[in-house]
Parts: structure tokens; C-alpha cells; sequence
């Protein structure tokens, strides 16, 4: 029986890190000109949009960069997003999954488990993906702050990168991104099984039919989508100065930046010499608008999809 439960665990876990690499790498590729405008507007020495207003600017810097490249610039970083986004998520959602799954256990089930207890299962996630997820974020974000009329791919930004720092150089910035990344994961979980409690709970006590249906059961679509974007929302505008911070650093030789932007306090100070706080907070609604729809389109796709994959991977001729 143990060696039944424990091979049920495994092929859970493999069936979350699947829906998860379906989820996010979808997700992340169809958010890109979002995320790329919250980059360049983080990074700030690379655009003359001067606005402190997050709309105002977010549309300046998209209009120059469209004047200058045309659409597909927007799409910058995608050859990143096809090397890394899959396998980052896959260990992201299959780590939170597993620690989710322990939390649950030990309240007695998912609907006595306080929303609190979930933070843990996100800082978890992020730790466990960062060693991916720090290469993917560094080649994403040079490609996109990278000058107009650049042509570099992934490939390109990884020879470069290796020869001028060797492997430490896709670590740029790590504390400001695990500053940054797991607090976000921490409090967007938390937030996201709250409002999913809720909303879903909501849901199936309007409809009927949905009140007999067992708790694993796929829930609706909308009350999945509408939980992530709220907690997402949270999270990002909550985190925001940190990852302006945690860009500048992870980009700032790209148009001389200077080296004591390599820490977060040097980057902080010279921030706030150059810009001000409203220089942190530009890139908030490019940021928002990058994240918040993704992680409801991401979650619910990893809600819809792991029932199906779960049940495969648990089908006799396995």
C-alpha cells in the first residue's frame, strides 16, 4: 500500500509539472510585449519615455519601440521563453503542487487548510525553480532591454554572457530576484487560494448540479481566472520597486551602467538620485498587465489541465 501511495505521489507530482510547463510557457510567450515594456520601462536608461504616469509611459516607450523595430519588438526575449519557460514552470507548479499536497494532509483536507499555509508552498516553488529561472529571467530581460536594432537571439546573449562572466553571469542579480520572485510567489499563492476559496465556494452554491460534485473536481474556468488576476495584481504592485531594482541590475552593462548598480542598495541610491521613487513605480502597470492576466490564464489552464494529465498518467496501461 505504501509503494502504491508513494507512486500516486509521483505521477501527481509529474502530472503538475506537465500542466505547469503547458500553463506557463503559453502564458508567458503570449504576455511577452507586455513584459518587455515593463522591462525596458524598469531599466529606464534605454528609452526617453520620461512620464512619471505608468500609462503614459508604458505607451511611449511601446510607440518608440514599434516606430523603431516595428511589432515583432515587442516580442523580444521569445527565443528565451522557448529554451527556459517549460522546464522553470514545470518545476515551479510541480514543487508547489507536492508542498501544497503535504499542507493538506496535515489539516485534513484542502478545505481546512488556512490560506496562510500556502505561502510556504510558494516560497518553496520559487526557491526550487530559481536555479532555472534566474538564466531564463537574465537572457530574457538583456534581449529585451537590449538596444533598437538589435538582432540577438537567447543563444547569442548566453555565448556573451559565459564569456565575459562565465556561469555566475546568468546569476546576476540573484539576491534582488530572490528579493523580488519569492515574496511575489509567497504572497500570490496566498492570495490566490483565498480568493479561490471563495469565489469557487461562491460558484458551486449557485449551481445545483456543481453542489454534489466532489472537491477535486475542476472547478469553473472563471472563478480560477479571476482569483489569479487578483492575487497576481497584489503581488506585483507589492514587489514592484524590488524588481525594477532586480532588472537594472541583471541589464546594467547593456548602455554603460554604472558598477555600483550591481547591488541592490547601490541600484536603490542611484535610483533615487536619477528618478526619484516614481522611477520605481514606472514600470508598475507594463508589470501588472504582464502578470496578472498571465498567472489567470496560467492557472486556470493548470487547474483545467491537470485533472486530464493526473487521470492519464493513472490509467491501467500505465
Amino acid at each position: 500500500m505504501a509503494d502504491d501511495s508513494r507512486a500516486f505521489d509521483v505521477r501527481r507530482l509529474l502530472g503538475a509539472g506537465a500542466a505547469g510547463a503547458i500553463s506557463g510557457s503559453s502564458t508567458d510567450l503570449a504576455f511577452l510585449p507586455f513584459d518587455t515594456l515593463r522591462a525596458r520601462l524598469n531599466y529606464g536608461q534605454l528609452t526617453s519615455a520620461t512620464s512619471a504616469n505608468p500609462l503614459t509611459a508604458m505607451r511611449q516607450v511601446g510607440a518608440e519601440m514599434i516606430a523603431a523595430d516595428g511589432v515583432a519588438s515587442l516580442f523580444r526575449g521569445s527565443s528565451s521563453v522557448a529554451l527556459f519557460s517549460a522546464p522553470t514552470f514545470g518545476i515551479y507548479f510541480g514543487t508547489y503542487k507536492a508542498v501544497a499536497l503535504q499542507l493538506e494532509r496535515r489539516f485534513g483536507g484542502p478545505e481546512h487548510t488556512p490560506s496562510w499555509a500556502y505561502l510556504g508552498a510558494g516560497l518553496n516553488a520559487e526557491l526550487f525553480a530559481l536555479g532555472l529561472f534566474l538564466p531564463y529571467d537574465v537572457t530574457k530581460q538583456r534581449l529585451q532591454c537590449a538596444p533598437l536594432g538589435s538582432r540577438d537571439t537567447v543563444f547569442s546573449v548566453l555565448r556573451h554572457v559565459l564569456a565575459a562572466s562565465g556561469p555566475a553571469g546568468l546569476y546576476r542579480g540573484a539576491t534582488a530576484a530572490m528579493a523580488t520572485y519569492v515574496p511575489f510567489s509567497g504572497l500570490y499563492f496566498c492570495s490566490y487560494e483565498r480568493f479561490k476559496r471563495a469565489l469557487v465556494g461562491q460558484a458551486r452554491a449557485n449551481d445545483a448540479q456543481a453542489a454534489a460534485a466532489p472537491s477535486s473536481a475542476p472547478a469553473v474556468p472563471a472563478a480560477h481566472f479571476l482569483s489569479a488576476v487578483a492575487a497576481a495584481t497584489v503581488a506585483a504592485v507589492a514587489t514592484q520597486p524590488l524588481d525594477c531594482l532586480k532588472t537594472r541590475i541583471q541589464v546594467g552593462d547593456l548602455a554603460g551602467g554604472r558598477a555600483a548598480e550591481r547591488t541592490l542598495l547601490g541600484t536603490l541610491r542611484a535610483a533615487l538620485a536619477h528618478g526619484g521613487v516614481s522611477s520605481l513605480m514606472r514600470g508598475t502597470l507594463a508589470r501588472v498587465l504582464a502578470i496578472a492576466p498571465g498567472c489567470g490564464c496560467s492557472m486556470t489552464v493548470f487547474e483545467m489541465v491537470l485533472p486530464h494529465i493526473t487521470a492519464l498518467l493513472h490509467s491501467p496501461a500505465l
